[in-house]
């Protein structure tokens, strides 16, 4: 089937990070359950959060807000662009495919598009808090292919990559008939090149 779009996942494969190591190392050292710090991050990218919120679900969690922060640091700061990736949407955009970045992670999203200067890159930004809806719910895949269609009007879902690093996330895009790469960073081009040539 002929790709006309593809939906990129801005954080974890865009722009790569050490994420597990990171979480493992907190978990290790610090008790911090991995189960927990995704459900928080979850409930911190389904809309903007003020500081008072973003304490409120810490202390329910019993998370100090010194460790949080440390934590929080420790990712970002190991943030990295995905330069073989970056090459292969180029291309792909060259050759008449749209690019979309699909994130959950509004609060970071225009500082990390600059810092790694990819903000002019995208046709399109598909921000879950924009939305009040996350990854992997099925009216995230909805929303963002009627924004595409905005673009492309006759684009349907199967015609639309998915590449995110997500197992949820990428079994909710092939259940919503859209294509899907569970991507792994360095291990995921050669395939990705294949499927997009």
């Amino acid at each position: 089937m002929k790709i006309k779009a593809i939906f990129v996942d801005l954080g974890g494969v865009l722009v790569v990070n050490e994420a597990r190591k990171i979480k493992d190392k907190y978990e290790l050292q610090h008790g911090l359950q991995k189960s927990v710090v995704s459900k928080i991050f979850r409930y911190l990218q389904t809309t903007d959060r003020s500081e008072e919120e973003i304490d409120k679900i810490l202390t329910k969690n019993n998370i100090d807000r010194g460790l949080w922060d440390q934590y929080c640091a420790e990712l970002f700061g190991s943030e990295k662009k995905n330069e073989g990736l970056y090459t292969i949407l180029q291309k792909a955009q060259k050759s008449g495919k749209l690019v979309v970045y699909t994130t959950n992670n509004s609060e970071a999203l225009v500082s990390l598009m600059e810092k790694f200067e990819i903000k002019n890159f995208a046709d399109l930004v598909i921000n879950s808090t924009k939305f009040g809806v996350t990854k992997p719910e099925d009216n995230f895949w909805n929303i963002s292919l009627f924004e595409a269609q905005k673009l492309r009007p006759n684009l349907r879902a199967f015609e639309v990559l998915v590449i995110d690093d997500s197992e949820v996330n990428y079994s909710s895009a092939l259940k919503n008939g859209m294509q899907a790469i569970l991507y792994r960073a360095g291990k995921s081009d050669k395939k990705l090149n294949q499927i997009l040539d």
